[in-house]
């Protein structure tokens, strides 16, 4: 893992994590196709037959059962991230890791994942107590149940999980292992050059955010390349700091993403859905992090997530990082830029 600056940035490759993005993009490839026509441009093909081909060799009982893990509403089955990470884990090492972890402390892992920090704490793992928590997130119904439905028997919830990533890796992703490898570690050198000639605040940039630390009193923020995430970024906060998965498009699809004819009209499409102006005018009062605008607005988190990649990669709402959240603020000058735009493109 290298540490590229005197601050807190870590970069690196893992074929283990990206075992977890492949997961997670079968599961979710539809909502993580990017919106805009522009974008779409760095869309991979390769990518949309990987999905089809696994999809096709998985069964519909053992498809619905990856769901319950990596579902967009509640991908509780994410949450080993930071042990795989911390751990520099293979695969191999992950499935022995969850092999000898209780089963309780794996659901505790997949509750804390789903709730929010403010409400972690329990003095102990009892129905109610966990019920109580649950009612206080904006999860959809179903994930609460489901939720309540694991911890009514963990081992079994265990077992299934461990049992779905052996049966997606022997199955599927092993065959394109090696190839991943090669576009990954080719990925982690193009990032580290970027980083490298024009420092953590092009990458922002680039991300259309500002969660990658600048100063060495921040988190440390732990980036890796991913080609499932693709065009699109997975980030994983808790309190020991933040994970990314970058997609390998993604930064060159935002950077290339200037103030053009199709740009205004993305982003005059984005401004389209009532609910995303609902969430610029709560933006303009003061900042807030994706869980409060979700209990605000009546949403659920997944919901609040679509609205904000939207805002966020065409530029109009801006991630800015405070301690371990992720603020959301309106870039008023980006909108004023659209619209300066739009006029001189229909009055001249």
């Amino acid at each position: 893992m290298n540490n590229l600056t005197a601050i807190p940035l870590n970069t690196s490759s893992s074929i283990t994590v990206e075992l977890l993005a492949a997961m997670f993009r079968l599961t979710n490839h539809d909502q993580l196709v990017p919106q805009q026509p522009s974008m779409q441009l760095h869309q991979d093909n390769q990518l949309n037959q990987y999905v089809q081909e696994a999809r096709l060799k998985l069964s519909k009982d053992t498809f619905e059962q990856i769901q319950l893990f990596f579902h967009h509403d509640n991908s509780c089955g994410t949450s080993v991230l930071p042990t795989i990470i911390q751990n520099n884990m293979s695969i191999k090492d992950l499935f022995h890791w969850i092999e000898q972890l209780p089963s309780n402390e794996l659901f505790l892992q997949f509750l804390n994942y789903s709730i929010d920090p403010e409400i972690r704490t329990m003095p102990e793992l009892t129905t109610s107590n966990i019920l109580e928590r649950l009612e206080q997130t904006s999860l959809p119904e179903k994930e609460r149940w489901k939720m309540l439905y694991f911890h009514a028997d963990t081992e079994r919830m265990k077992s299934r999980y461990l049992e779905l990533l052996r049966l997606f890796y022997e199955d599927i992703y092993k065959l394109w292992e090696e190839e991943l490898t090669t576009r990954l570690e080719q990925s982690l050198l193009q990032l580290n050059q970027l980083i490298h000639e024009h420092g953590v605040k092009q990458l922002n940039k680039a991300l259309r955010t500002d969660i990658v630390p600048v100063s060495t009193n921040d988190l440390p923020i732990h980036v890796f390349p991913s080609y499932f995430m693709n065009t699109a970024a997975f980030i994983y906060d808790n309190e020991d700091g933040f994970i990314c998965l970058l997609g390998i498009n993604r930064l060159d699809m935002i950077s290339k993403h200037d103030i053009n004819h199709q740009q205004i009209s993305d982003s005059l499409k984005v401004l389209s859905d009532e609910k995303r102006i609902h969430i610029i005018q709560l933006l303009n009062r003061a900042p807030r992090y994706g869980h409060e605008l979700a209990k605000e607005l009546n949403l659920t988190n997944s919901t609040i997530s679509h609205h904000l990649n939207a805002l966020t990669t065409t530029g109009i709402v801006k991630a800015i990082r405070q301690e371990n959240k992720v603020y959301y603020h309106v870039d008023k000058e980006r909108i004023a830029e659209v619209l300066q735009n739009l006029t001189q493109m229909l009055t001249e």
